[in-house]
């Protein structure tokens, strides 16, 4: 059930009112039904496609709940025995119980990324197999036909998290399995993220809250900007980009160009669309989210953009991966082993640790080598910007002037803006063939492109003006937001202008949205 579709609106619209009704109805005030009424909408959201898809959200969330509880029980009896131990006896113990707390803990995480491992990795491993016994001489056509749960990629990375989290004693478990369901299922996030820490976002869940209109107006435009970008920027573009990313159409010259752009733009205005959608959403029940968001194509450097660009997954994989690979045993014998150099020492295993944590996200984003490939192209990128930072500081010191300039600032933001758009002829086909395609030609076909840009605007010209337009008001909104380094807003302070802009956002949708030919109701993510 997309965000974009006419039966997600009858399903908000009748969640929306049940959910305050509950709060004002004598016989269900103060008796706490609204988390109830949010779980049962939860899982009827989540299963309209399949009800199978409850299997394994369930089935995931139950192991990792079984087990954050048995953490607790004997973190509880490791401190019963400690209080009637002696000192050399007390030692032991805690061997004993970080030894049972860390069984389980593995346990419960081998089975949640275990299963998302098998439905998502299977066939990458059997098609790799294929073609090693090809290279060998044999013949193998081994593959399997299942089909990834939505969301599964999110809420596993929310119950590693979660677990990860009781392990260290940073809170408690939630003792009601339904409760924790509820948290993880919330249907605003359950698809695509934002992955959301438990303490943050669990008790605005689980409290009973009344009607707030200026926090529901907001939410109401902050939704409605989010329909604006899917509607009128990425669907558009989606028809242009599509025959070509899908390889039914080759590129050439500046059509791989504006392959790059193009594709920079649908898939942010499609996924922080998404987000304005689930954000504005969940402002409208008054539970509020965290931003994924943050102006990134004015980040004026690769690491800069990946901490605002999907904040929250790069916030996952630096707490539970890149910090957890740096302080391991073997990096950090290695850190001491270089202790003389102490710049290599810092550097080295932040680099190694760096590499892992890029190999790992491209392989979550998807089972094909292109992503690996994507991953460790900005692992690169940002590992030899670790390494190089003392000749950054270097220049920064000699050229101070030059460094600190606004044309200076200005070039990074488009060399950092190139560099991305250069990443995503890696990442968007999903196929290392089709990008070698694109690269060959790059300086190629000059005459075919020509021709390819005067078809496509005969064609579309309609949908290439909404896009235009779309993205000059996307554009405006984010330099307005990047110069005055505000965070997104939900809304204006004021009421009347407030509902101003709802109306010019809804006629803006109706008006260059109403004829498009795109299928509005597919948002890119929901493939990874």
């Amino acid at each position: 059930m997309a965000f974009t579709t006419i039966d997600f609106l009858i399903f908000f619209c009748i969640v929306f009112l049940v959910y305050y009704a509950l709060a004002y109805f004598p016989f269900t005030r103060g008796k706490g039904l609204q988390k109830w009424w949010l779980l049962i909408a939860n899982l009827v959201f989540y299963a309209w496609a399949s009800p199978l898809n409850l299997v394994f959200l369930c089935g995931s969330s139950l192991a990792v709940y079984l087990a954050s509880l048995a953490i607790e029980k004997r973190e509880r009896q490791l401190q019963a025995d400690i209080a009637q131990a002696d000192k050399a006896k007390k030692k032991e113990l805690c061997a004993q119980a970080l030894r049972s707390k860390r069984v389980y803990l593995t346990l419960a995480i081998v089975f949640a990324v275990g299963l998302l491992a098998l439905l998502k990795y299977t066939n990458f491993v059997l098609s790799n197999v294929n073609a090693v016994a090809a290279w060998l001489g044999g013949e193998l056509s081994l593959s399997v036909s299942w089909i990834l749960p939505l969301g599964l990629s999110f809420y596993t990375f929310q119950n590693v998290g979660y677990l990860a989290n009781v392990y260290w004693g940073k809170y408690p478990p939630q003792r009601n399995f339904f409760l924790y369901l509820l948290y993880i299922s919330y249907f605003p996030h359950v698809l695509q993220g934002p992955l959301e820490e438990y303490e943050e976002v669990a008790p605005q869940i689980y409290a009973e809250r009344t009607f707030d209109a200026p926090r529901a107006e907001k939410g109401l435009v902050r939704f409605l900007f989010g329909l604006f970008k899917k509607w009128v920027i990425a669907s558009q573009l989606s028809v242009l980009l599509t025959p070509y990313i899908s390889g039914e159409s080759e590129a050439y010259g500046v059509i791989v160009v504006l392959i790059g752009i193009g594709y920079a733009i649908q898939l942010y205005a499609d996924f922080s669309g998404y987000m304005d959608m689930a954000i504005g959403c969940s402002e409208m029940l008054g539970i509020r989210m965290a931003e994924n968001f943050d102006t990134p194509y004015f980040s004026s450097s690769i690491a800069q953009y990946w901490r605002r660009w999907h904040i929250s997954l790069g916030a996952w994989f630096r707490n539970y991966v890149f910090y957890p690979v740096l302080r391991s045993k073997g990096l950090t014998k290695l850190r001491k082993s270089l202790k003389k150099n102490k710049h290599l020492s810092s550097a080295l295993p932040t680099a190694i640790s760096l590499m892992v944590t890029w190999l790992l996200i491209g392989l979550w984003h998807g089972a094909d080598w292109s992503y690996i490939l994507h991953g460790a192209f900005y692992g690169i990128i940002i590992t030899a910007s670790t390494v190089l930072e003392p000749v950054y500081a270097a220049f920064e010191k000699k050229c101070g002037a030059v460094a600190k300039s606004k044309p200076f600032a200005l070039f990074r933001v488009l060399r950092t803006f190139a560099i991305v758009c250069f990443g995503y002829l890696i990442f968007a086909p999903g196929d290392l063939s089709i990008t070698a395609e694109w690269l060959t030609n790059l300086f190629a076909g000059a005459d075919l492109a020509k021709e390819a840009l005067s078809t496509m605007w005969a064609e579309h010209d309609y949908g290439i003006v909404c896009a235009l337009f779309g993205t000059l008001v996307l554009f405006a909104v984010d330099l307005y937001r990047a110069l005055r380094k505000e965070k997104p807003a939900l809304g204006m302070q004021r009421s009347l202008p407030r509902m101003a802009y709802c109306l010019l956002l809804i006629v803006a949708i109706l008006f260059f949205g109403a004829y498009s030919e795109a299928d509005a109701s597919q948002f890119l993510y929901f493939q990874f």
